[in-house]
């Protein structure tokens, strides 16, 4: 999981829980937890993303109160 803070959002990205451990509440603790240090910094938001096409996270984002604000296209160009 890798952790972005600015001035008013914590966000919390690329994490998974591996197929065998889903649905035992794992990630929800750590959304949880991330969230509750988020607060104790003063941040105001919590912000995560995840892929277009990975509709179970997307459930999961929005069982865990996210609402979704935008999607995104990612280009990249090789040098």
């Amino acid at each position: 999981a890798l952790i972005h803070e600015t001035e008013n959002t914590v966000g919390l990205y690329y994490f998974a829980t591996l197929p065998e451990h889903r649905r035992r509440g794992i990630a929800r603790r750590l959304v949880d937890a991330c969230q509750s240090w988020a607060q104790l910094q003063g941040c105001k938001e919590f912000a995560s993303d995840c892929e277009l096409d990975n509709l179970e996270s997307q459930r999961f984002h929005q069982a865990c109160g996210f609402t979704e604000v935008n999607r995104i296209v990612c280009f990249l160009k090789k040098g």
